[in-house]
């Protein structure tokens, strides 16, 4: 009897198998046509590919097919891509990479890590889209899989465009073009051939990037005739720009803007029409420019209305057109009301240009300035997007550690998952084999904890890489801090300086016979102490940034006072020599200290600069010192105009940015005293200040008399 009924079954237990295995082939087969069909209609008739992506919905909902998922993620993620709906893709593109992974599907995994990477390439994350390329090239290398090998190649080349790699991107633009006229991929193949095209062009070979243009311009007539118009847009560019030859480049560019128009292509038209625009007004054709241009005044897009506006009141300046300010007038108040910075800059520049023709200097010298403050404000935008960059590294860095362990978690869950598949075939003849359930739910409980105990032991590992993660990102913060310090100096004190030099050196030259030898006189004497900053503050940083190392050796030797007092007053004779200051050094010749020589000369020469600075013409500063128990204090004394308290508590202050004008408006950065703290902080010594206003200052510090 007992027999009977296991005879029974089994042959119960195979029927329900080969039924499941049958249905899952039919499922399988159904899906697949589906994907051939969306593939098909994806480029051309985008309606008909969404059909049949919403069709295989529909079957992998209604059969619960285990496997169809990523494929239809994909898909999906693919439309929204051709669509320009980069965001809507992306995400589309996460959830197929998931279920790629539950399903162990390699080559779907690294196929999605690439179309990631295309979007990162497309937004300007060249970093993320490097990370994901590889990872997908690499994949394509091991599994001789040479149409994914193709794309991502094609995909590198563009992103090394963005960079500036120019020779690497041909060497990816090549393999991508060799490797797709193997697999006879023409509609790719256009592309990689438009890659190939733009690197020639920005490595100087014009003919061969010609003729890379013309054969993408073939192949775009077999493959999707929609890409003819970047390719007559960026061949004619190439013509107007780098080539010159002014007839082709019309000829094409107006291709570009005829065909635009059928494909009701707008933004390329505009495109286009700039290009056109731009090389009218190069070759003095400015009426045609204006034409162009003319049709955009009114444009809704505030960037290219803006842009319309300015250019086409450069080219009217040169038309002398009385118009040509108030089209400059209009652009620039565009800009301003919606923060379009470089169009601004543009509009001070033509206006600033405008007015110097006119003979107006005073109001161009003052749109050059608005124009030279929006310059410096994009620099340091573009600084701050560094920095942005380098915390988007580390934090990708951080990511790729918890995706390892969140993979790890996910191949122990695939276990679990596997053990339920059982557990539910196993329920099928509940009814019948409850004691074989109770012993098999008994087996589960154990192996669950196991598992469980791994999944403990795995937190913890995954705990210890977070403390590892926070060390290394509190070690770059500090990097970064200085990194900031430096750039904000460089970029504004530094820069200042040497901009007001360029001012003043551009107006003695251009002013010198109408300037009188006072006048002369006095700019030159700006021009000297301008030179003087920009010394003082260059040998103050690089002393400043010598000392940020933590490992730097210093020297200690047992040095002469007086004769270090002595060097530090000759380097200074010019500063308080000009403004007749009486510095007196009072001492001995036979006091002697244990120090650096360079860092106790530094600290000497700032303080007697900072003295002379705040002291008034015909002032009077001391040097001064005696023995303090074990130590020698050193005083710099002047009678200059004192600081309140509130002032003497930020002078030592790492993170202010504190500074003031002299007795004579002597500009300055605040970065001396900063360099001082740092120096005395080295030599493990101290600093202090005393100051009254209206009455002086008194700078102490200590230093060892001896090495003991």
């Amino acid at each position: 009897m007992l027999k009977i009924f296991s005879t029974i079954l089994l042959i119960f237990f195979m029927n329900t198998l080969l039924f499941s295995q049958t249905q899952f082939q039919k499922d399988t087969a159904q899906i697949n046509y589906y994907y051939k069909q969306i593939n098909k209609y994806r480029f051309s008739q985008t309606d008909s590919a969404n059909f049949y992506i919403e069709k295989t919905k529909k079957i992998l909902i209604k059969t619960n097919y285990p496997k169809g998922w990523e494929k239809y993620y994909n898909a999906k993620g693919n439309i929204f891509f051709d669509s320009r709906q980069l965001d809507s893709a992306k995400a589309n593109f996460i959830e197929s990479l998931k279920f790629a992974i539950i399903a162990g599907d390699s080559f779907y995994k690294y196929k999605i890590l690439g179309n990631i990477g295309m979007i990162y390439n497309k937004t300007g994350k060249l970093d993320s889209a490097k990370i994901y390329l590889y990872q997908s090239l690499r994949f394509a290398k091991k599994s001789n899989n040479n149409i994914l090998l193709g794309r991502i190649c094609m995909e590198l080349s563009q992103l090394y465009i963005k960079k500036g790699n120019y020779n690497k991107s041909i060497k990816y633009a090549i393999s991508s073009d060799s490797l797709l006229e193997s697999q006879k991929d023409t509609l790719r193949r256009t592309y990689s051939l438009n890659s190939l095209a733009i690197n020639y062009t920005k490595i100087g070979q014009y003919d061969k990037s010609i003729q890379c243009y013309h054969l993408g311009i073939k192949l775009s007539k077999l493959s999707n005739p929609k890409l003819l118009v970047y390719y007559y847009s960026n061949i004619g560019d190439l013509y107007s720009r780098y080539v010159l030859h002014e007839d082709s480049a019309i000829y094409y560019l107006t291709k570009a803007i005829e065909l635009s128009k059928e494909f009701n292509m707008a933004n390329l038209k505009t495109s286009a029409e700039v290009n056109l625009s731009g090389l009218y007004y190069h070759i003095k054709q400015y009426h045609n420019c204006i034409n162009i241009l003319r049709k955009y005044w009114d444009n809704p897009n505030p960037n290219v209305q803006s842009a319309a506006l300015i250019n086409g009141g450069m080219a009217m300046v040169y038309t002398k057109n009385d118009t040509a300010r108030q089209l400059l007038t209009k652009g620039i108040e565009v800009s301003l009301n919606h923060e379009l910075w470089e169009n601004l800059m543009n509009g001070y520049s033509g206006i600033s240009y405008l007015d110097s023709l006119q003979g107006d200097y005073y109001n161009a010298y003052l749109n050059y300035l608005k124009y030279d403050e929006i310059k410096d404000t994009l620099y340091n935008r573009e600084l701050q997007q560094n920095i942005t960059a380098i915390k988007l590294k580390n934090q990708l860095e951080k990511d790729r550690i918890l995706n390892s362990s969140y993979k790890k978690r996910i191949e122990l869950q695939n276990e679990i998952i596997e053990k339920k598949e059982t557990l539910n075939i196993v329920l099928i003849a509940s009814t019948i084999l409850v004691g074989l359930l109770l012993v098999l739910l008994l087996y589960l409980r154990r192996k669950r904890s196991a598992l469980h105990q791994k999944l403990q032991a795995k937190n913890t590992e995954l705990q210890f890489n977070k403390h590892i993660i926070e060390e290394k990102n509190h070690e770059l913060v500090k990097l970064n801090e200085m990194k900031i310090t430096l750039f904000s100096i460089i970029s504004h004190d530094l820069k200042s300086y040497i901009g007001s030099s360029n001012q003043l050196a551009h107006l003695f030259f251009d002013q010198f016979e109408n300037l009188s030898k006072e006048k002369q006189k006095t700019i030159l004497k700006s021009l000297v102490n301008s030179s003087d900053s920009v010394y003082n503050l260059t040998d103050n940083l690089l002393n400043w940034s010598k000392f940020q190392n933590d490992n730097v050796n210093i020297s200690m030797i047992q040095l002469n006072l007086s004769s270090i007092i002595t060097q530090a007053i000759e380097s200074v004779a010019p500063m308080y020599n000009s403004k007749n200051i009486i510095l007196e050094n009072n001492i001995t010749n036979d006091t002697t200290v244990f120090c650096n020589n360079n860092i106790l000369l530094g600290i000497l020469r700032n303080l007697l600069s900072n003295a002379i600075k705040f002291t008034p013409r015909g002032g009077q500063i001391s040097v001064l010192g005696n023995v303090q128990k074990d130590v020698y204090q050193i005083c710099v004394k002047d009678n200059g105009v004192g600081m309140s308290q509130e002032i003497v508590d930020k002078l030592f202050d790492t993170h202010s940015d504190y500074h003031s004008l002299g007795s004579e408006n002597e500009n300055g950065s605040g970065f001396g005293l900063k360099l001082i703290k740092t120096m005395i902080d080295k030599i493990d010594s101290k600093i202090w200040v005393t100051s009254n206003e209206g009455v002086g200052s008194e700078f102490c510090f200590t230093l060892k008399i001896d090495d003991k």
